[in-house]
């Protein structure tokens, strides 16, 4: 059975800190917070002192500097942590006057707040399980944002080895939940997620379609989204598209691509299977014995009267910097560049140096429908009007 934070050290008592005034009693926050061994046991630690009441809303947490010394984590683990925190809606940072205790234990709040409150376990990518990416953020910052009811969050982070096995199943039960939102699970059904489903437990995959499973699916609207690029491309008067895609076995990709295209079919273009190519290979880089970076090049070299390139991911855009750079094809005289997301780009890459217009992802209203389905999936309540979910071009450089 796992040991509560609060209270692992046996010569600990459960100081209700909430009753305390003037300064902090360090002595209190060592013994429950003195050497943790990463961000994630703060994390917990925090979370299970929070989940006992022991703090009133409104409390002041020590300073960061002050959690550095008495955890002895590095300043920007403690400063992630309580971002964390902060975005589960358990403390608010205010700028220039410290963190304090948001309250969101069910004991703090009022029967009419608490109706239909969930205790939702919310699962993010394996590629970031710290919510570092700032598009994995705003996907957390729309699920804990839902207004109508103020649930319960408990973030489970894990790295793909972790998420794959039935043991993680198990631990996701073992938090007492009643359903699950896993922020971009892998392409291939990891087999956690069979488990949480065999086990009657409802799982929202934010960004994830599965073709043979009943996993409720939170995504873009990609109908809207089609028509968005298919009515830039005609008003910029392009032609030939060529597609920056992920792999053609994920249902995810297989839906936008066959969305786009049938889009494209209706402004009276088209976008056949040999004008795309793949980009990204996630976590089966290592399955396939191929140089990768070649392969795309010589693909942009295949068509050269393209004029217009879409990218749904930004692996590979040094490629696309080259074909610009060598005079081969450059942008925007001979072709235009649209890429899916501002924030869509991995930590090492570059934007390219020339005009992207950003196809803008509303992440933060696909967060807030996939609490909305889970709601609905539970009975908690119905909700006849969806989120608006379809992509829009908001920066247009070519305008």
């Amino acid at each position: 059975m796992k040991q509560s934070a609060v209270s692992r050290d046996p010569n600990v008592s459960n100081v209700p800190l909430a009753r305390m005034t003037g300064e902090v009693d360090s002595d209190v926050w060592v013994r429950s917070f003195g050497g943790c061994a990463s961000r994630e046991a703060m994390i917990t630690a925090m979370r299970e002192l929070l989940d006992s009441g022991a703090l009133q809303v409104g409390y002041r947490l020590p300073s960061i500097r002050t959690l550095q010394e008495i955890t002895g984590l590095r300043q920007h683990e403690v400063y992630r942590a309580l971002e964390t925190l902060a975005t589960e809606g358990l403390i608010e940072q205010r700028r220039g006057s410290g963190t304090f205790v948001r309250g969101s234990s069910r004991r703090e709040r009022g029967d009419e707040d608490t109706q239909g409150a969930l205790r939702i376990a919310v699962i993010p990518p394996s590629w970031d399980p710290g919510v570092s990416h700032h598009a994995v953020a705003v996907f957390l910052a729309g699920i804990t944002g839902h207004a109508d009811v103020r649930h319960s969050v408990q973030l489970v982070p894990a790295r793909i080895p972790e998420q794959m096995p039935m043991s993680f199943a198990e631990h996701i039960r073992s938090l007492h939940i009643d359903g699950t939102i896993w922020i971009k699970p892998p392409v291939a059904p990891p087999p956690a997620l069979v488990g949480l489903l065999t086990a009657g437990i409802p799982v929202v995959a934010v960004g994830r379609t599965y073709a043979h499973l009943p996993v409720i699916s939170a995504d873009y609207d990609h109908e809207a989204t089609g028509n968005e690029i298919a009515e830039f491309l005609v008003r910029k008067g392009r032609k030939k598209l060529l597609c920056m895609a992920g792999v053609k076995n994920d249902q995810l990709m297989i839906n936008q691509l066959t969305a786009l295209r049938e889009a494209m079919e209706r402004h009276g273009l088209d976008l056949p299977e040999n004008q795309i190519v793949t980009v990204r290979i996630a976590s089966a880089a290592s399955v396939y014995a191929m140089d990768l970076r070649d392969t795309v090049a010589q693909f942009f070299r295949q068509h050269s009267d393209f004029d217009a390139v879409f990218s749904i991911y930004p692996d590979q855009f040094d490629v696309l910097t080259s074909i610009h750079e060598s005079g081969f094809r450059r942008c925007p005289e001979d072709f235009i560049h649209i890429h899916q997301g501002s924030c869509n780009v991995w930590p090492g890459q570059k934007w390219p140096p020339f005009p992207t217009a950003v196809l803008s992802a509303p992440s933060e209203a696909v967060g807030r429908q996939a609490v909305k389905e889970l709601e609905r999936v539970l009975g908690v309540c119905e909700h006849p009007e969806p989120e608006n979910l379809g992509m829009r071009i908001e920066v247009d450089p070519y305008a």
